[in-house]
């Protein structure tokens, strides 16, 4: 394996329609994290983005983006943002992750979110946790169904809460796709304001991270693109979602809402509408991301494998 490092600008036309081949091939790399635009929008906004292009001979095998810092030391592009991680190749491919870290200039690449079914990353592994997803491949109805079988009574209790919410605070309603920066604006201080209050480094106070929800946002192509959506209870925000798509992924990314209506669950109930109109867009999956959070356990029909550790 022979490894060129370039700057996601100079991926051009036959790297890019190379690099959408494998992805569309392989359902392990379904999320829109490893959607060529993703790693775009990231170096639209950091200058530290690089992208380890893979060849057997004159064969491009696969894709690594990453980010690199001083002395070499490497983590995912997105860092902390990027809920799912790892190396974009062909089926059997042969490489080693020390090789391709080496051959990307680095000394260290820390991970915390990588594919657990990436083999050459297991001799690296700490820490083996999972990243929950809630099916829809028959639609809301079959996965409420799934929900049900397995004794769920959480559909049941969220519809009482809608119902009372409606009834206290007027109909809700839900919208899956805007382009409002003032509603992502809203999102963000409710964001920020959450961190700072469980005493957390606010993530949003680094210019770079707003404008790379921003830039999400305004990309919309067949492969990926951002999803900005909202729940109102009559005229008043209630619940926003900032996330992105695939073809058939829909990531749940920054979620917040008003405490005004904390006892309504507004959050969940805009999960719910989520996974409700998901197919309209040909999505089938929702990924809610590795976290303790309990609603997860609620709401997940399957997970997805994910490692955490260091290639030194």
């Amino acid at each position: 394996m022979r490894v060129t490092v370039i700057r996601p600008s100079e991926l051009d036309a036959d790297l890019t329609g190379r690099w959408n081949e494998i992805i569309a091939a392989n359902a392990e790399f379904a999320s829109p994290y490893f959607c060529p635009e993703y790693t775009r929008a990231v170096a639209s906004v950091r200058d530290d983005v690089h992208v380890g292009v893979m060849r057997d001979g004159e064969d491009v095998i696969g894709f690594f983006p990453f980010q690199r810092g001083r002395g070499g030391i490497g983590v995912p592009v997105g860092g902390p943002f990027t809920d799912i991680q790892g190396v974009i190749a062909v089926p059997g491919a042969e490489w080693s992750a020390g090789d391709l870290i080496r051959g990307c200039g680095m000394s260290v690449w820390q991970f915390d979110h990588v594919l657990a079914s990436q083999k050459p990353f297991r001799p690296w592994q700490r820490v083996l946790t999972c990243s929950p997803m809630i099916d829809l491949p028959d639609g809301f109805e079959g996965y409420a169904n799934t929900l049900r079988a397995a004794g769920s009574k959480q559909m049941q209790r969220l519809g009482q809460k809608q119902r009372g919410f409606e009834r206290d605070e007027g109909p809700l309603r839900f919208e899956m796709q805007m382009q409002d920066t003032g509603v992502l604006g809203q999102l963000l201080e409710w964001k920020s304001r959450q961190y700072l209050d469980s005493g957390l480094v606010d993530a949003f106070d680094f210019p770079w991270t707003r404008a790379l929800l921003e830039n999400i946002l305004a990309v919309q192509s067949e492969n990926f693109g951002g999803l900005l959506s909202a729940l109102y209870a009559g005229d008043r925000l209630a619940a926003i979602h900032m996330g992105m798509r695939s073809r058939t992924i829909w990531h749940y990314w920054i979620a917040a809402y008003t405490h005004d209506f904390a006892r309504y669950s507004p959050a969940l109930l805009l999960l719910v509408e989520m996974a409700r109109t998901a197919a309209s867009l040909g999505l089938t999956a929702i990924d809610m991301g590795k976290g303790p959070e309990e609603y997860k356990t609620w709401f997940a029909t399957s997970a997805v494998l994910i490692t955490e550790g260091s290639v030194e």
